[in-house]
């Protein structure tokens, strides 16, 4: 697992916040369907915050054999952050997701002011 962050505002980081427990099914679902299903799996998360816009960005490798990783819950934990952004953050993110050649890949931006 790769991991990495980068800041850069003139305002203190304590400054910021966001909702609790709002990356976690990001980062839950790139161990799940990430891990134990491909022969090398890698998972990269990175978290940067510039000025006021915080970009939040999974990419993990998964098995494209529908049986491998999915469940009966499967994309239940997406389906309830996007309604959860929609609550608490209307008109000010955006969420992007995506796979393409095997690799799932998540991209959320806040706006935090």
């Amino acid at each position: 697992v790769e991991i990495s962050n980068r800041v850069i505002t003139d305002r203190p980081v304590a400054d910021y916040t966001i909702e609790p427990m709002l990356l976690i099914p990001f980062v839950e679902n790139a161990f799940t369907h990430g891990t134990g299903y491909t022969r090398h799996p890698e998972i990269n998360i990175q978290l940067t915050l510039h000025n006021d816009l915080l970009t939040f960005e999974v990419q993990n490798q998964f098995d494209n054999d529908p049986a491998a990783s999915k469940d009966e819950n499967s994309g239940i934990g997406l389906a309830n952050v996007r309604s959860r952004l929609d609550l608490l953050y209307p008109g000010k993110y955006t969420l992007t997701i995506r796979d393409r050649l095997n690799v799932f890949y998540i991209t959320l931006i806040l706006k935090l002011t």
